[in-house]
């Protein structure tokens, strides 16, 4: 499809593009960039030749960067934000400014993952410790023609490494300082003619990186485990059948964030009165929290999967199956001070089953083609109603005279000025021994039809075509209730926070998605032009408080992605290479997460219209046989078109309604950076029969805000991150000192008002909880590999 060399003025445009003059390479031996392959669409393809952005990740990438989870992927592809909340399974995923927000677990992704092509139902799963992977590939806009439902803003797709021909073992051990340790295992082999095998583990700890302001503990710790098995089966001549399984299980204290309690507020005028006037949680940058328990996470997470490959004589036909299953209970000390107000036990479970058939085109015909269907189950429940989920702990009972005084001598503990005291009543709810119980569960079941063929007009031109139709139903229920306190002032209160309520309702949904893509070779250079749409499935809020059920359900989300761009390869005779690309992206009934004062909870709607659009440039060259270098930058324009009651802060930069919400129209959307970039640099050299290895990698990411309400505390400056490692390898052995965010920049990913604070009255709206980076860490890697 391409000629061997591209014109001379375009390869001077594109070295000066990446700062090498062309006339340098002149008297240096032959040598160039290797080709990366791909399967963004269901078949092997070099990444130069799909008329998409797709960013592919090697086992030496991912390696070189410490990229230990795909959270870390951040740090590398511009565009990419990840991020999580107060529960493991709250993980927000975002491309290009679109996806989905943190604070619910239960919100189904805008971002697809995948793991081998099995669809991962959950964030949650892919941000478990990444587990002998051999290429993780990044999709940049809707996929819904080959992926299905639920990637509307893009793809993560995970491949793992599969049997090798001969017998192979791998041992990597790292320590680092926070006392991580990071032991990895793999061993690989056929067993005779027909079977092969691979296995692998990854068992990881590390010490807190967050301490107790008073209590010496430590908290964000990681203890993690993963396991992998891989069966291959040549059943016959051109049948190939791959069993695999996985098994993780996380238990540690992880996932707090800092707090910033406003002095003014009654919550920390509350907590100096009782603790001899010591002021908490003033410095968000600290990394000290105050909690009178540790937060334990404990996840586990189990899947397999059966995928059979036959080739016929002018067609592939691929089954895939697979099944997950994972439970989750996360404890959290809601109030974040030192004395005992409120516990919560987070708990969720899912199973779910997918069954994906497919034909795929042998390639390189006059058409190129792939068709299939798809089917997906899955039954989630989040929270258990015989199990207690809130509970008041018994450090609140000295708040009663203490709220007495702070509210003007007034007894808010006397049910006749329940009404009196207003905000203050807000005490009458903190009762020890008061608890609740919750209860929500969604059952999802979808079949999908889909299509794609490329039509080859010639070697230098092709149209594709892709189509899918899917119907979807959903059923939920959910139930909340809570324990009284026997005081008909306090229950009343009580009740308006978390029930009783129950209730129950489905909604079903069907449509299509499709794309259209034209691309033209001219010399090495591809150029192109896509149109796509696709969708997020709409759902219900199943949260513990007062929402009725009619208020519950939330829609669709629909998205039109339009995308130009360029892939130039072969430039300075194949040392470079070049991908530019411009995308417009509209998203209709957009779903929103947003904190609903009234009900104290986190809630999903539908909003107007949002808009994405920006220029991407993903640039490499190697400047000689021993320095590659690397650049990816991202222009990002993402705002809101149509919101005009949003939940805001009441001191958010923009218009307020006489009901206390925002108009957001206009807006740069949350978490969205105009600019952000990565510089990468690889550097090798012989050195005592092996070679002595240097790579390092500079992210920078904008300005941008990171509250969802647009609170004045919600911006975070520009940061650079700086990532290195050195070492030496021979043909055994790997050892390289390594170094993540060497600067030790302090940040926050998340931020969210402070709940508590806000029940309690005072200054509320100035008191917040922030989710830092991961400090500066350092350590060394020994590798043998045989």
């Amino acid at each position: 499809m391409r000629d061997n060399k591209i014109k001379t003025p375009l390869n001077l445009l594109t070295a000066s593009l990446l700062g090498v003059s062309a006339p340098s390479f002149a008297a240096v031996e032959h040598f160039e960039l290797e080709e990366i392959v791909v399967t963004a669409q269901k078949r092997e393809q070099s990444l130069q030749d799909i008329a998409m952005s797709v960013s592919a990740i090697s086992e030496d990438a991912l390696f070189n960067s410490g990229i230990d989870t795909a959270e870390d992927l951040k740090a590398i592809i511009p565009g990419l934000n990840i991020y999580s909340g107060n529960s493991p399974a709250a993980t927000g995923i975002q491309l290009r400014g679109a996806g989905t927000g943190a604070a619910d677990p239960t919100l189904e992704p805008s971002v697809g993952f995948f793991v081998d092509g099995v669809f991962m139902p959950r964030s949650l799963f892919g941000i478990s410790d990444l587990v002998d992977v051999s290429q993780v590939e990044v999709l940049f806009g809707p996929q819904g023609t080959l992926y299905g439902k639920n990637t509307n803003a893009g793809v993560i797709s995970v491949t793992t490494k599969k049997p090798s021909e001969s017998f192979e073992a791998l041992f990597e051990q790292t320590l680092g300082n926070d006392g991580l340790t990071d032991t990895k295992l793999a061993l690989s082999d056929t067993i005779n003619d027909e079977l092969a095998y691979r296995v692998s583990s990854r068992l990881r700890k590390r010490d807190g990186v967050m301490g107790g302001e008073f209590d010496n503990s430590e908290y964000n710790q990681v203890d993690k485990q993963s396991y992998r098995g891989l069966l291959e089966w040549t059943a016959a001549e051109n049948t190939l059948v791959r069993f695999s399984g996985y098994y993780s299980l996380e238990d540690s204290y992880g996932s707090s964030p800092d707090s910033y309690l406003d002095p003014t507020s009654n919550l920390s005028v509350l907590a100096q009165t009782l603790n001899g006037g010591v002021v908490e949680n003033t410095d968000i940058d600290d990394r000290e929290i105050t909690n009178t328990f540790s937060k334990q996470n404990r996840v586990e997470v189990k899947g397999a999967s059966v995928q059979v490959e036959h080739d016929f004589e002018n067609v592939t036909f691929l089954s895939s199956t697979g099944w997950q299953q994972w439970d989750m209970e996360s404890e959290s000390d809601v109030d974040m001070t030192s004395i005992d107000i409120v516990k919560t036990t987070d708990r969720m479970q899912e199973d779910s089953f997918s069954q994906e058939f497919r034909l795929t085109s042998p390639g390189g015909e006059t058409i190129d083609w792939v068709a299939g269907l798809f089917y997906f189950k899955s039954d989630l429940q989040r929270g258990d109603k015989d199990k207690t989920y809130a509970e008041i702990g018994d450090g609140f009972a000295p708040f009663a005279g203490a709220a007495a005084a702070i509210l003007g001598g007034l007894d808010c503990t006397n049910p006749v000025n329940a009404a009196t005291c207003g905000a203050g009543s807000a005490y009458l709810a903190f009762t020890p021994g008061a608890s609740s119980t919750w209860e929500a569960n969604y059952e999802t079941e979808s079949v999908a039809v889909f299509g794609q063929a490329t039509y080859n007009f010639s070697e230098a031109t092709n149209l594709t075509l892709g189509l899918r139709y899917g119907t979807e139903e959903k059923d939920f229920d959910f139930f909340t209730d809570t324990n009284l306190s026997g005081n008909p002032a306090q229950d009343i209160f009580i009740r308006a926070l978390t029930g009783p309520n129950s209730g129950a309702d489905s909604i079903s949904d069907d449509g299509f998605n499709g794309m259209i893509s034209l691309n033209h070779f001219v010399g090495d250079a591809m150029f192109y032009a896509t149109v796509a749409t696709g969708n997020k499935s709409g759902g219900f809020n199943g949260d513990a408080g007062l929402t009725p059920i009619d208020d519950r359900e939330y829609d669709t989300e629909k998205t039109l992605s339009y995308e130009v761009g360029a892939k130039i390869d072969n430039l300075l005779d194949g040392r470079a290479r070049i991908n530019l690309a411009y995308y417009y992206t509209e998203y209709k009934d957009f779903q929103v997460t947003q904190f609903d004062v009234a009900t104290v909870a986190f809630l999903v709607e539908n909003a107007g219209r949002q808009v994405t659009q920006g220029i991407d440039i993903d640039a490499m060259v190697a400047v000689t046989p021993n320095l590659t270098m690397g650049a990816k930058i991202s222009y990002l324009d993402a705002r809101f078109r149509d919101y005009k009651e949003a939940g805001c802060h009441t001191d958010a930069a923009a218009p307020h309604n006489p009901d206390g919400t925002c108009d957001f129209s206009g807006k740069q959307m949350p978490f969205a950076p105009y600019w952000s970039g990565t510089v990468s640099a690889d550097y090798v050299y012989p050195l005592s029969n092996g070679e002595m290895y240097f790579h390092s990698d500079i992210a920078y990411r904008g300005e941008h805000v990171a509250d969802p309400t647009f609170a004045p505390y919600g911006t975070v400056d520009a940061t650079t991150l700086v990532n290195v490692r050195m070492g030496w390898r021979a043909d055994h052995w790997d050892l390289s000192l390594w170094g993540k965010n060497v600067t030790d920049e302090t940040y926050s990913v998340n931020h969210t008002g402070h709940t508590i604070a806000q029940a309690l009255g005072g200054g509320t709206q100035s008191s917040y909880w922030s989710w830092l980076n991961q400090p500066a860490s350092y350590g060394a890697t020994l590798r043998y590999s045989y």
